[in-house]
């Protein structure tokens, strides 16, 4: 397993760390349980994708093949409960499974990302004046030199 592969299955299992800890009651309900484990393994996942990202690894094609399987998985066995329990919402398509852990996803990340500090992390953007286009010299953000680390700030919602 080369480096990128070993820091990507590490980003994984901190995402179960950090969402499916014995504290953690929404991440107690998926347990080990196969009718659950679909959705503990698309929060990690997504968390791993999102804080690599950041920090410019781009795993984007190994996520998506991950997280496509678990989805539908995960829709399967929600179909499965659905014609048992008709009255309950179940997520039916993969974009109903991303919105259902998006919240935790989120702070789960943001939360990682805090304690790495990726450039650009915060809000903050490059200024006018920087040399975006990729050099050696300029890291995957685009901060190089002449780059100001106190840029405008972005306003948030």
């Amino acid at each position: 397993m080369n480096t990128e592969d070993r820091v990507a299955v590490l980003a994984h299992e901190l995402g179960h760390v950090m969402l499916h800890g014995p504290e953690d009651e929404t991440g107690k309900q998926y347990g080990s349980s196969a009718d659950h484990r679909g959705l503990a393994e698309i929060e990690a996942e997504s968390v791993a994708y999102t804080v690599l990202r950041a920090h410019g690894i781009d795993r984007g094609d190994q996520s998506a093949l991950y997280l496509s399987g678990w989805a539908e998985t995960v829709i399967q066995v929600q179909r499965a409960a659905f014609e048992q329990d008709m009255y309950s919402r179940h997520p039916t398509s993969r974009v109903d499974v991303a919105k259902s852990v998006l919240g935790r996803v989120t702070a789960a990340t943001k939360g990682i990302l805090e304690l790495t500090h990726p450039p650009g992390f915060g809000g903050k953007i490059a200024g006018p004046e920087a040399d975006l286009r990729a050099t050696p010299a300029a890291t995957y953000a685009g901060a190089g030199p002449g780059v100001k680390p106190d840029g405008p700030v972005m306003a948030g919602p």
